[in-house]
C-alpha cells in the first residue's frame, strides 16, 4: 500500500531524475555560458550616480563574507560555547550597525535630499555624499545631522563624490 512517505519520495526522486536528465542532455556551450558569465560581460561604465551603489555593493560583499565566517563558527561542532556566543554577538552588532547606517542614509536623503553612503567604524563615521561640488555648509549640516543620533562624540568625515 502506498502511504504519504512513499508518495513524497517518488515525487522528489522523479524531480531529481528529470533535472539530472535535463542537465546531462544540455549542450556544453550553454553550460559554459552559465558557469563563465565574466567572459560575456563587456567593460562596465560607472556613472556618477552609481558611485554610491558601488560603495553599497562592496560593503555588502565584505559583510557577507564576514557573516558567513561567523555563521560557520556558530554551526561548527568544534567551537566552544564562549566562541559561539562571541560570534553571535558579532553578528548582532554587525546587523545593528547596518541598520543604523541605513537609517542615517535615509535621514540624509529625507532631510537634505542627497544620496549618500555611511560607513560606521567604532567612533569614526565616513559619509560619502553624491554632490556636484564640495560644500562646507552641506558638510556641516550632515555632521550635525549624524551627531544628533549619538550621545557620545563621533569623528565624522564627509567626502563628496
Amino acid at each position: 500500500m502506498i502511504n504519504k512517505k512513499n508518495i513524497w519520495f517518488l515525487t522528489l526522486f522523479s524531480l531529481i531524475l528529470a533535472l539530472s536528465v535535463y542537465y546531462v542532455t544540455m549542450p556544453s556551450e550553454a553550460l559554459l555560458d552559465v558557469y563563465n558569465p565574466i567572459e560575456q560581460e563587456e567593460d562596465v561604465v560607472v556613472e556618477e550616480s552609481d558611485v554610491i551603489a558601488v560603495y553599497h555593493l562592496e560593503e555588502e560583499n565584505n559583510l557577507g563574507k564576514e557573516l558567513d565566517l561567523l555563521k560557520m563558527k556558530l554551526v561548527d561542532t568544534k567551537t566552544t560555547v564562549e566562541e559561539k556566543n562571541d560570534a553571535y554577538d558579532k553578528i548582532r552588532d554587525i546587523k545593528n550597525k547596518k541598520i543604523l547606517e541605513s537609517s542615517l542614509e535615509e535621514q540624509i536623503k529625507k532631510d537634505l535630499n542627497y544620496k549618500s553612503f555611511v560607513k560606521i567604524d567604532s567612533d569614526n563615521i565616513i559619509v560619502h555624499v553624491l554632490a556636484s561640488k564640495y560644500d562646507i555648509d552641506l558638510a556641516t549640516k550632515i555632521m550635525k545631522l549624524i551627531q544628533k543620533n549619538f550621545k557620545e562624540t563621533k569623528y565624522i568625515t564627509v567626502k563628496f563624490e
